[in-house]
C-alpha cells in the first residue's frame, strides 16, 4: 500500500514538472518584449500581421517578430568613383539615417529586414557618383563640404520614398591614386619655392629704393651744402683746422679761384725786413 502511494505522489510530482515546463516554454513563446528605438513586424506564416512598438506584448505561439531600428543609425561604407577630370578617388562615406516607425511594414515586404544594404548603401552610392562627377580631384579634396552637401541633396528623395530619412552625410576618409598625390606634392614644393622667390625679389627691390632714396637724399645734401660754402666760409674752416704751420711747398696756378690768406709770423718777418748795420771800411785809431 505504502509503496504504490509513494508511485502515485511521484507520478503526480513528475506531471507536474511536465506542466510547468509547457507552462514556461508557452509563456516564452507568447510573451515577446520589443525594445526602446524598435518596431516590431508581425509575421504569421510568412504574411505580414502588422506591427508592434516597444514594450512588451503577448502573441500568438505562432507568430514571429522581426525588429527594425528607428532611431538614428550610422551606415559606412567605402565608395569607389571617377571625378570630373577622370581621375579615381576612394572615399569613405558616414551617413546617418532614421527610419519612419509607419514604414517599417512596407520596409520588411520590401527588403525582409535588410534595408540598409538593400536601398540605403545602393542609394547612397549612386548619389556619391554623381555627386563626385561634377566635382574634379583636387575640388573633391577641398571642398569635401560641398560634396556632401551634394550628395545629400542627391539621395534624400529617393529614400524617404522608402520611408527612410537622411539625417547627414559626411566624407570621413579620401584616398587618390599615388601618382596625383605624387604630382600635389610637387606642386606645393613648386609654389613654396615660388613664394620663397618672390618674397627675396621683393625684400631686393625694397632695399634697393631704401638704397636710392639714401642716396637722393645724401646727394640733395651735399647739393645744398656745397651751394651754401662761399670763400669767406671756406677760409674761416680751413683756419680752424690750421695748426699754424706753414707748407714747405705751394702750388699755384692761373685758373680763377679764391684767394686763400695765411697768417704772418711778424716776428721772424720782423728780424728778416730790419736793415743791417753798415761796417765803416775804415777801422778806428787805435790809442
Amino acid at each position: 500500500m505504502n509503496k504504490k502511494s509513494t508511485g502515485f505522489g511521484g507520478k503526480n510530482f513528475g506531471i507536474a514538472i511536465a506542466i510547468a515546463i509547457f507552462i514556461i516554454i508557452m509563456l516564452t513563446l507568447c510573451i515577446r518584449v520589443v525594445d526602446t528605438g524598435e518596431v516590431a513586424v508581425v509575421t504569421r506564416f510568412g504574411a505580414i500581421m502588422g506591427s508592434q512598438g516597444e514594450g512588451l506584448h503577448f502573441k500568438s505561439p505562432i507568430d514571429e517578430y522581426h525588429t527594425i531600428r528607428v532611431t538614428q543609425d550610422q551606415v559606412e561604407d567605402v565608395y569607389y568613383t571617377a571625378t570630373k577630370d577622370t581621375q579615381s578617388i576612394e572615399q569613405m562615406i558616414v551617413t546617418q539615417v532614421i527610419v519612419n516607425p509607419t514604414r517599417c511594414e512596407d520596409l520588411y515586404r520590401l527588403f525582409k529586414g535588410n534595408h540598409i544594404d538593400g536601398i540605403v548603401k545602393p542609394v547612397l552610392y549612386d548619389g556619391f557618383k554623381s555627386a563626385t562627377a561634377g566635382f574634379t580631384l583636387e575640388d573633391a579634396i577641398a571642398k569635401r563640404d560641398q560634396l556632401s552637401a551634394k550628395m545629400l541633396e542627391n539621395v534624400k528623395d529617393n529614400l524617404a520614398n522608402y520611408g527612410i530619412i537622411i539625417v547627414s552625410v559626411e566624407i570621413k576618409d579620401v584616398q587618390i591614386p599615388e601618382d596625383y598625390r605624387k604630382a600635389v606634392e610637387e606642386k606645393k614644393v613648386a609654389e613654396q619655392i615660388r613664394a620663397r622667390t618672390e618674397i627675396e625679389k621683393q625684400t631686393a627691390i625694397i632695399r634697393a629704393e631704401q638704397e636710392l632714396e639714401v642716396r637722393k637724399l645724401e646727394a640733395e645734401a651735399n647739393k645744398i651744402m656745397t651751394e651754401s660754402l662761399t670763400n669767406e666760409i671756406l677760409q674761416k674752416m680751413y683756419l680752424d683746422k690750421w695748426d699754424g704751420k706753414l707748407p714747405l711747398y705751394m702750388g699755384g696756378g692761373e685758373s680763377e679761384g679764391f684767394n686763400l690768406i695765411l697768417p704772418v709770423n711778424t716776428s721772424a718777418n720782423a728780424q728778416a725786413s730790419a736793415p743791417t748795420p753798415a761796417v765803416s771800411e775804415n777801422p778806428a785809431p787805435e790809442e
